[in-house]
């Protein structure tokens, strides 16, 4: 496994940390968000991007785990409780953003994510939104490749 791993952590209990967004991966591009995975876990919780190609690529490797898992970068607004979650070289993002909600009604931590959809034809944005400020980890796995996010 290929571990590729930022930390940005802001609260009080992460203070000493003064950075308000991250960034990583490679460029590019016929990437589509197939699922993502939700999951508490007694100190964090985690939210899974599984990264596969888009239905636009090459016909062989439709559907199937991507070699890359694109660029992504996170940014915080100025209160910590609103976070902006670029994703680059994804033409589709075929997971539901309401079943992601209707699990998160449960969650004390996020409250919200909505999808901003295209910048450009190949990066998708994501807002997620918490009722405190954030203190979070965002890393990527490869094979199969996924961009993890830890609150």
């Amino acid at each position: 496994i290929v571990v590729t791993s930022l930390m940005l952590l802001h609260n009080a209990y992460c203070s000493e940390f003064s950075q308000k967004s991250l960034q990583d991966g490679e460029i590019y591009d016929g990437l589509d968000v197939a699922s993502v995975r939700y999951g508490e876990h007694s100190e964090f919780i985690r939210l899974v991007f599984d990264v596969v190609y888009w239905q636009g690529y090459e016909s062989q490797l439709i559907g199937k785990n991507a070699k890359s898992t694109g660029f992504y970068k996170a940014s915080l607004s100025n209160n910590n409780r609103e976070m902006l979650l670029a994703l680059s070289g994804f033409r589709s993002f075929s997971a539901s953003i309401a079943d992601i909600n209707n699990v998160l009604n449960k969650s004390i931590v996020l409250s919200r994510i909505t999808d901003e959809r295209y910048a450009d034809d190949s990066t998708i944005f994501l807002k997620l939104m918490s009722s405190s400020p954030l203190c979070y980890r965002l890393f990527s796995l490869k094979d199969p490749s996924r961009i993890v996010f830890d609150i």
